[in-house]
């Protein structure tokens, strides 16, 4: 089980990141919590488009939940923190 995050814009569509089993299993209850105030939902088994202003709320929940220190959470927090400055749209990926 593991999701593929890249950029929804082609141009910049090269740069991707795998969240693994483990790193999923980390952010379930932030996951969790991004459905509830946004409705938006995330899993393993489909695809979805999370906006800037999701990315925002999701970086929100990371941090808000101690998980931002986490060595394999890096490049996920990188990338939504360059999704809300840049407004670029982020296309998660599922097995």
């Amino acid at each position: 089980m593991s999701l593929e995050l890249k950029w929804l814009d082609v141009k910049h569509s090269k740069e991707k990141i795998l969240l693994n089993n483990s790193a999923l299993l980390k952010i379930g209850t932030v996951l969790s919590e991004l459905e509830k105030k946004s409705g938006l939902h995330i899993d393993p088994y489909s695809d979805i488009r999370l906006s800037p202003d999701h990315a925002s709320l999701l970086l929100s929940l990371i941090k808000d939940n101690g998980l931002a220190e986490l060595i394999d959470l890096q490049k996920l927090i990188e990338m939504l923190m360059t999704s809300v400055d840049k407004s670029w749209w982020i296309l998660v990926i599922g097995d």
